[in-house]
């Protein structure tokens, strides 16, 4: 199969055959984004993160980065761990949590901008590895993770944000995140960190040997991570509650409860006592299973990264990446042994319990991720300072996702067959009991996601003619790329997983690609007022086996006044291709049956006795790529007046559309009047027939296509392109480092503004504005410090802007989520001196220096656990040590 996909790479990259100011936040301080760099010629290393051209930057766009000093710093075990410093991300202030949404959230990606939620199946920020792509990760999720590459092999992150698909192809839409490793390292490095929080411990161990020579180097680095789990029971602020009664708000307890619907918004609830309903309503039994669920999933983690350099001749450069990374995630709850069975199908009624005790009090679900890739390439220098770039990239990913639970069609059976007593919460002392007992202790919930690519690139790149303002330089290239992706997930006893079917998908893309970069004013014809103009043009044409051709170009452009001012801006258009886990082939819609009260057509009330199928979840047939347009516009500021001082804006506008998701069949009036292509009422049998092929269940649907007089209606909830959001914003920065008789110090703060963000969820619907979206305006980051001699101490305060939420009677009329800011201490001891304490490093990190708790909620809110709005482990402390010899 490998040597398969190299060889059509090779064979397709046969048959296809910007000079000016940096933004560049890099390491000046230790704060989390430093200041701004003038010239490329000023870096030591020139950033290459969203243009082909060698020795520049990109065009008017805005680069953000960590280096290898801040990172350190950080003191982060996870790469997703450092996009929490960063303001533009998703995550800042925040921490992905694997395992959270089950086999739905089972990756850590970037999200840049704010424009998706991090369970999506495709992502709207490209993450690279030393420019390249990564495979896909995940089982429902098809995004590289960030955590296959340890930070302790990272040499810095660079970060553009705007649209990159011009450059890259899909899934630039907020930007693009570049992990970058070392390219060369001489001799033995040891590091590892050990810290905790109340009820958490965690650790990590590192080591890296290489060897350099003057034509080349070779290295390996080994990372360990170990996480245990915080549950939730520790942590006082997270509950599942009654805010009205002032009781726990579920009622899948042990004992339970008897359920009586009396209309679409009401029940009554029969407390279940001694193994029978009371006689009259209350609000029965409740308990709070948020609280048996883990807070921060234990995690282990083993990661190797190797390199190799090697100058073959004065114009051959070989290297080559490889990396290996597994994983396991724990995950507790027990919510996979909570029931709901109906009792009496006449009037729908049913009993809420918990089977908990029997399954052993938690239940545990587990998460584990392999995954490898390596690349070779080329550099072949070809004269007159043109260049060829050439790589085969292959990397393969295997995602399992494993949780006990109860198989609801079987325990459904058990109740009317008597196996089973829903009112007790226990199976019989019969044969047919036990058979029932042990079938659903060893029942589970299975799902496998893997993924893989094969990838090539070739690049030419160099100086194409002399203007008075420099070299107009370009590069041109071609790419091919085939991605693969295998579904499986189901339900079985745990000796007869296989029987669980799989579902494939696959797709190939070919690009042609361009860009050029011209220096209309430089040091040859300057002016007053026109110290620097630069102009740059890319485009990308890719060509999808699966729904065809798109074109992404983007312009770029910038001018300094003078020297010590720049003011930049572009424009582009980028695209977000549709995940092979929301396709059709690969992710098969199930068949669920329902009553068809349960969702009526307010046109047709005829309800009584029929019943409704639905196909979901499951992936969309002939999706589209998401589309974007966006464009920025910033401005620099160095002053040579006030040496150390550097300040920044950027204005960002992105109208982002066609977004994936599925129609809401959950509300009636809107899906009935709105999406008249997804139902069908009153079908005919060949109509059933047809509709219930499409899913993976068709067996489930025998006796309505031999009566379809009681099928009131065809309900199709699959992915479709569907919504839309246009968001504005301010990025901003302030830095000022000052040399001191003992050192320097410094500080800054790096934020980011969200001015709009309209979100539409279907073409022609209402559109809703910022204060309604449960999202934050303000994320900011505020450093200050100083360096002694050999110690470093920092200080930052990241905050989080509260939001309004609707007031309900259930939340008490709650109408504001508060903000949320923490404080965090680093402290960095690097001895002077030879021998034993040469080239080593001691750190001190303490977050959440005032233990602060996250704001509080009267009730949950999207993607948050009941009680509150945030995350923080608490005040953790940690101690880490890396020594070179």
């Amino acid at each position: 199969m490998v040597n398969r996909h190299l060889c059509s790479i090779v064979g397709a990259l046969l048959r296809c055959a910007v000079p000016w100011s940096v933004l560049f936040f890099g390491g000046a301080a230790f704060a989390q984004v430093a200041e701004t760099v003038k010239n490329p010629k000023d870096l030591e290393e020139i950033v290459v993160t969203g243009t082909l051209i060698r020795d520049t930057a990109p065009t008017g766009s805005q680069v953000l980065q960590l280096s290898s000093a801040q990172i350190a710093t950080i003191g982060a075990v996870d790469t997703s761990q450092l996009l929490g410093n960063i303001p533009q991300d998703q995550m800042f202030n925040n921490r992905p949590q694997v395992g959270s949404f089950g086999q739905y959230q089972t990756i850590n990606h970037p999200i840049l901008r704010y424009l998706a939620g991090n369970a999506a199946g495709g992502s709207s920020t490209l993450l690279l590895l030393d420019g390249e792509r990564m495979p896909g990760m995940g089982i429902y999720q098809t995004s590289p993770d960030m955590d296959a590459i340890a930070p302790g092999a990272i040499e810095r992150i660079e970060m553009v944000t705007g649209g990159g698909s011009s450059t890259y192809g899909a899934d630039a839409v907020g930007g693009v995140v570049n992990l970058i490793t070392r390219r060369r390292f001489d001799g033995l490095e040891f590091g590892g960190h050990y810290g905790g929080a109340n009820s958490y411990r965690q650790w990590d161990a590192t080591a890296t040997a290489g060897h350099s020579w003057s034509s080349g180097s070779i290295w390996l680095s080994y990372d360990h991570v170990h996480d245990d789990p915080l549950n939730s029971s520790a942590r006082s602020y997270i509950r599942d509650y009654d805010y009205v009664n002032k009781l726990p708000l579920d009622l899948q307890c042990s004992p339970g409860n008897l359920v009586q619907p009396i209309s679409a918004t009401q029940s009554l609830i029969f407390p279940i006592v001694n193994g029978a309903p009371s006689a009259a309503p209350g609000l029965g039994n409740r308990c709070d299973n948020a609280k048996a669920g883990t807070f921060f999933p234990s995690q282990t983690r083993n990661s190797l990264l190797a390199g190799l350099n090697v100058d073959l001749t004065d114009s051959l450069t070989f290297d080559m990446r490889a990396y290996y990374m597994n994983r396991t995630s724990v995950q507790g709850s027990n919510t996979t042994a909570l029931y709901n069975v109906i009792v009496n199908p006449v009037f729908f009624s049913s009993v809420q319990g918990s089977l908990v005790s029997a399954f052993g009090g938690r239940i545990y679900a587990t998460t584990k991720l392999d995954t490898y890739g390596v690349t070779p390439r080329i550099t072949l220098k070809l004269g007159h300072d043109w260049q060829m770039f050439a790589f085969i990239n292959y990397g393969d990913s295997l995602a399992k996702f494993t949780t006990p639970g109860l198989d609801p069609t079987a325990l459904q059976t058990e109740v009317f067959t008597g196996a089973f007593n829903a009112f007790a919460g226990a199976f019989t002392n019969t044969p047919a009991g036990q058979a029932a007992s042990a079938y659903q202790t060893n029942f589970l919930g299975y799902s496998t996601g893997r993924d893989s690519i094969s990838n090539g690139r070739v690049v030419f790149d160099g100086p194409l003619f002399a203007l008075p303002g420099g070299d107009i330089r370009a590069a041109i290239g071609s790419e091919f790329l085939r991605e693969d992706y295998t579904l499986r997930t189901g339900f079985a006893e745990a000796s007869n997983l296989s029987s669980i079917l799989e579902h494939s998908n696959h797709r190939t893309i070919s690009a042609l690609f361009g860009e050029l970069s011209v220096p209309i004013i430089d040091e040859g014809n300057r002016l007053p007022g026109l110290y620097l103009v630069s102009l740059s043009a890319s485009g990308r044409y890719d060509h999808y086996s699966d729904f065809g051709g798109t074109f992404n170009p983007k312009i770029g452009l910038q001018w300094q006044p003078a020297s010590q001012w720049t003011l930049r801006g572009n424009w582009s258009k980028a695209f977000q291709a549709p995940s092979l886990a929301e396709t059709v082939s690969a992710n098969v819609a199930q068949l669920n049956v329902v009553p068809a009260g349960y969702f009526p057509n307010p046109a047709d009330q005829g309800t009584a006795g029929l019943t409704s199928l639905i196909l979901y979840p499951g992936g969309g047939s002939n999706l589209q790529p998401e589309k974007a347009r966006s464009w920025e516009v910033g401005t620099d500021f160095k002053p040579e007046v006030i040496p150390g001082l550097s300040a920044g804006m950027t204005y960002y506008k992105i109208d982002f559309t066609g977004r994936i998701g599925a129609a809401p069949f959950y509300n009636s009036a809107l899906y009935f009047s709105q999406f008249p292509n997804n139902f069908i009422m009153h079908p005919t049998a060949a109509q059933i027939q047809a509709f219930v092929n499409l899913s993976g269940t068709p067996g489930n649907a025998a006796s309505y296509i031999a009566s379809p007089g009681s099928v009131y209606a065809l309900m199709d909830a699959r992915d479709q392109n569907l919504s839309s959001v246009d968001t504005s914003g301010l990025d901003f920065n302030v830095h000022m480092t000052h040399p001191t008789h003992f050192g320097s110090v410094f500080g800054g703060v790096d934020g980011n503004y969200i001015l709009t963000y309209d979100q539409q969820s279907y073409p022609g619907g209402p559109v809703s504005a910022l204060k309604n979206n449960q999202i934050s305006q303000l994320h900011m980051a505020t450093s200050a410090g100083a360096r002694i001699g050999s110690v470093l101490a920092q200080a930052t305060w990241q905050y989080t802007q509260g939001f309004p939420v609707t007031p309900t009677a259930a939340n008490l009329q709650q109408s504001h989520i508060g903000s949320f800011g923490v404080v965090n201490l680093a402290f960095q001891y690097n001895p002077e001196g030879d021998g034993g304490w040469k080239d080593m490093a001691l750190n001190l990190n303490i977050d959440n220096l005032l233990d602060t708790n996250p704001p509080l909620y009267n009730g949950n809110l999207t993607n948050n656990t009941p009680g509150y709005v945030g995350f923080t482990l608490g005040r953790f402390i940690q101690l880490g040590i890396k020594k070179k010899f």
